[in-house]
């Protein structure tokens, strides 16, 4: 399984590059080969470790111990895709042309799709894009759930919460708040503005799934896939990842903060709560 990993994972830093190179995306850093393949490499292994990696786990037992898991643990994806980002920015612009920092940023912008008018205005898109897209996420995540139910049974829904789920729902507010933050603003610019801009909105929507497979969890992956298409089509019409950011830690701030773990204490009370998972 990790040979099978590392090869999807170096099968798909190559194909972005090609991709990437076809579309005008290469920063001038690339010229050189070897700086392109160490950029290479660099998005080799954050696939392999952040995406291919988990989701060969996926249907099986999960291995983590929360009793073990540090805070710092809980921003291990984050942390793994912005040094992926630095790197490969490093890589294709620092040292290449010192005189001119402000082309150099804009760029940057220009490959992060942090390029926008009113930074303002998106973030109040954001903010009614994050709440149109919760109450649809959630109820057709409902819709999906009591689908499977009626053609499968209870079986076919998961009967408790993740572990992993259950931690993160009982760290302090102000970390809960911080994991939904760093998530909406380095998981948006490297799905749908570094990648997104350069594969397309159905593959990086799969590499942002293939991501979170390690929960294991069809509906939560249901909905993550709902949400990354709803992220993707912000994205996609706002040109920038402003509105996206803001939808996403709204969202991950609304689950962790309220329905979690609401949903965890009518779980402790015995009250059937599998669609929620």
């Amino acid at each position: 399984m990790p040979l099978v990993a590392a090869f999807l994972a170096v099968v798909s830093a190559w194909a972005i590059d090609r991709v990437s190179a076809y579309r005008g995306f290469d920063p001038p850093g690339f010229r050189n080969p070897v700086r392109r393949l160490l950029a290479n490499l660099a998005l080799s292994f954050c696939f392999f470790a952040g995406i291919f990696g988990p989701a060969m786990t996926f249907g099986q037992a999960s291995s983590v111990e929360v009793e073990t898991l540090s805070y710092g643990q809980a921003f291990f994806s984050q942390i793994l895709l912005a040094s992926t980002l630095v790197a490969w920015l490093a890589l294709g612009f620092v040292g290449i042309d010192s005189g001119s920092v402000r082309r150099c940023l804009a760029l940057t912008r220009r490959h992060l799709g942090l390029r926008a008018r009113d930074i303002r205005r998106e973030v109040l898109v954001g903010l009614g894009a994050g709440v149109v897209a919760w109450a649809l996420v959630l109820s057709a995540a409902l819709l999906f759930g009591l689908l499977l139910l009626a053609l499968s049974g209870e079986e076919a829904l998961a009967q408790d919460p993740s572990e992993v789920v259950v931690w993160m729902a009982g760290l302090p507010v102000i970390l809960r708040l911080s994991i939904s933050l760093v998530a909406g603003v380095v998981e948006e610019i490297f799905f749908r503005g570094f990648l997104q801009r350069r594969i397309g909105i159905a593959a990086s929507t799969l590499l942002f799934v293939g991501g979170h497979l390690g929960y294991g969890e069809p509906l939560m992956l249901f909905g993550l896939t709902l949400l990354s298409l709803l992220y993707a089509g912000l994205a996609q019409w706002r040109g920038s990842v402003w509105a996206a950011i803001t939808a996403h830690f709204l969202f991950d701030a609304v689950q962790l903060l309220i329905v979690i773990p609401s949903v965890l204490q009518m779980h402790a009370r015995g009250v059937a709560v599998g669609v929620a998972w």
